[in-house]
């Protein structure tokens, strides 16, 4: 199978890779005093926030609806200005730095990480003076590097910290409401901002009366820069930054051959007058026998917590060296400065490197991916490596994924669970030869089900014509077994296993669809063929495997262990499918004709030797008609005169499952 070389294809902006500053993520958050699902979720995402105040920003825009709002009518133009902006249809909703419209309790550690990976190639600094009449916010942007082409606009908005009522002043319950937006400057149209050349700086300074309604105490601003034609925001920043910053002088990943020695170099600058001394800590998931060591321009010291004094006013080189070896890896290293009297303050950044690696696991959940790579030193290869979901996105950006042969997703239980950026690199990856195992649960819930769900047009295609999988139902505890098809080439021998809770009390295992010709069930729940659990698909370019729940959720260690090896394996042409798969094929439906079909359709049928199911099913797997099919029929006609117009799919089952699948348009 031809190598695939991840080369080229810049998913988000790609900007220089010579300096780059600390980015922020900015959290803007629609919110209201009189919904029920905020006051479930917003305390949640608060105490996410509280532990990332030194990585993120958060503003809360308080909406006119759904019911009684004080917050909202004591601003009701601007919040409107940025509902309207972001074409917010409900409550509660968080946009992640002006992009990814996601709900409060959807937000982790992996969503700062892919936001803030790779920095940003502007610096942006604020000061404030707050004399209890006004607010005066002094903003310093500094160009570090090429800033990308856009529309770029500098908005800074004015918040109070906390808001805090003796009783709701809605109806769902809440009291405490931290940084309610209260007034935008310029304006909510914000100002046209265009970037310096590198190394040279701009200032903006904007007075804002404080309302009489307002705690004076509590008022502070949040600059932020966005790009009005993508909503992107570049950076964002507030007095409550710390003041110490660390730039990354040269790109922050590397591909690279064994024992070799490779540096990254960074500056550290302080940016008040008194001399401070800072924390250094590494953390890494690099292989063990690899070394590393702190550098600084006269020294080198060992890979160990460090407290060093540094200049106020002054910058100094702090870089990472690292030595690789024969042991392959994907590693990470994050190097983080931090305030010694207290750890929680910090700035930090994040490197990669690729020493060998052909077979990597992605995801969100450490713990998790752990389990993947487990089944992977299972199977005895050596070759493999894992990453978080922000850091394959950067990765990507950064050119070092070359020689991945094959990819494993862990989903888990996140939303979105498929994105338009990472589903476009993986297209790439897949036409180009590579193989890929997609596991999580509500994968297909969550591409599939409108208005709830996250999934666009994009996620949609590719899990229909990549993954050869379709969506039929949520699931429910009752999917307790995990049963492998006996009959099936490749996974036939794995012995069943208990489906497991994974995520405290939510467990919906997705009943999945086969869908294309080259498309095969390979499990199903507890024994039953109409509840198929993963799909796996060949066309002789790409080999998947679509799994409806993750693999954290397979009670057994060992079975959960042999599937990575299976799947590993089928991959690597260790083991072949092909006379099965080629049996199967023989069992052929046509393309139904007319296509599209106004009145009827027909569709031919070949070397039907037992009697089976035809089933036709809408794009979200509902079921609108079926019908038994005899030992040697061989055409169905189709009356479509009564069926909504669009696209359908026709599916051929027999007892062990769906064995073929094609699509069908109707048009009136």
């Amino acid at each position: 199978m031809k190598k695939f070389l991840l080369l080229g294809l810049l998913l988000c902006s790609l900007y220089s890779m010579a300096q780059q500053a600390k980015r922020h993520v900015l959290f803007e958050h629609f919110t209201q005093a009189s919904c029920g699902p905020c006051a479930d979720q917003n305390p949640a995402f608060q105490a996410f926030f509280e532990q990332n105040t030194t990585n993120a920003h958060h503003i809360a825009y308080h909406t006119a609806w759904p019911g009684d709002d004080p917050m909202n009518e004591d601003n009701p133009e601007e919040v409107d200005a940025r509902v309207q902006y972001y074409g917010v249809g409900g409550v509660p909703a968080i946009l992640v730095s002006g992009e990814n419209e996601t709900n409060p309790m959807a937000v982790d550690q992996s969503t700062v990480e892919g936001v803030s990976v790779g920095g940003s190639p502007i610096q942006m600094l604020v000061a404030e003076t707050n004399d209890g009449s006004t607010l005066t916010t002094d903003v310093t942007i500094k160009t570090l590097a090429n800033v990308p082409e856009g529309n770029w606009r500098l908005r800074v908005a004015v918040v109070e910290k906390m808001i805090e009522y003796a009783s709701p002043p809605g109806t769902n319950g809440e009291r405490d409401f931290p940084n309610v937006f209260r007034k935008m400057q310029p304006n909510t149209a914000g100002e046209a901002f265009t970037a310096l050349s590198a190394g040279e700086e701009t200032s903006i300074t904007y007075e804002t009366p404080i309302d009489d309604i307002w705690d004076a105490t509590q008022i502070y601003a949040i600059a932020f820069i966005q790009n009005d034609d993508t909503g992107e925001v570049l950076n964002s920043a507030a007095v409550t930054d710390w003041d110490v910053n660390y730039v990354v002088n040269t790109p922050a990943g590397i591909q690279t051959a064994p024992s070799t020695t490779v540096e990254f170099l960074g500056t550290a600058t302080v940016n008040t007058p008194e001399t401070t001394i800072l924390q250094i800590d590494v953390t890494t998931d690099a292989p063990a026998d690899w070394s590393s060591v702190l550098s600084f321009p006269n020294y080198d010291l060992p890979l160990t917590s460090a407290s060093l004094e540094f200049e106020g006013g002054a910058t100094t080189d702090v870089g990472l060296k690292i030595i690789t070896t024969e042991t392959t890896g994907f590693a990470t290293y994050t190097l983080r400065i931090s305030q010694e009297t207290d750890p929680s303050v910090y700035t930090e950044h994040t490197y990669y490197v690729n020493n060998g690696v052909t077979d990597l696991v992605v995801g969100n959940t450490n713990a998790f991916n752990n389990l993947y790579v487990d089944g992977l030193a299972y199977s005895t290869t050596d070759g493999y490596g894992k990453v978080g979901k922000g850091g394959f996105l950067y990765a990507n950006e950064l050119g070092i994924l070359e020689g991945i042969n094959n990819i494993y997703l862990n989903i888990g239980w996140t939303f979105p669970s498929l994105t338009d950026d990472i589903v476009a690199i993986l297209s790439t990856f897949l036409d180009n030869g590579g193989n890929l195992l997609i596991a999580g649960q509500d994968v297909g819930w969550d591409t599939f089900t409108p208005d709830i769900g996250n999934g666009t047009p994009i996620t949609m295609d590719f899990y229909t014509n990549y993954l050869q999988a379709g969506y039929i139902d949520d699931g429910s505890t009752v999917n307790s077994q995990l049963t492998p098809i006996q009959s099936e080439a490749i996974y036939g021998s794995l012995s069943p296993s208990t489906i497991i809770d994974a995520y405290n009390g939510n467990m919906y295992p997705d009943e999945l669809a086969v869908v294309g010709t080259t498309a095969f069930p390979i499990l199903n729940y507890n024994g039953d063929a109409a509840k198929i659990a993963g799909v796996r698909s060949d066309n002789s370019t790409f080999k998947t495997v679509c799994l409806g729940i993750g693999i954290e959720m397979i009670a057994d260690e060992t079975i959960r262990n042999e599937f990575m090896k299976l799947t590993h394996d089928w991959f690597n042409e260790g083991i072949t499918s092909g006379t099965y798969d080629e049996a199967v094929r023989q069992l052929m439906i046509s393309q139904n004709y007319p296509n599209p079909a106004n009145a009827t359709t027909t569709i031919s049928l070949n070397n039907i030797a037992e009697n089976m199911t035809f089933a036709l099913t809408d794009v979200t797997g509902k079921t609108v008609w079926q019908q038994a099919v005899t030992k040697g029929t061989d055409q169905i006609t189709i009356n479509t005169q009564n069926f909504a117009e669009g696209v359908y799919i026709y599916q051929l089952k027999n007892e062990t499952g769906v064995l073929q699948s094609k699509k069908l348009m109707v048009t009136h």
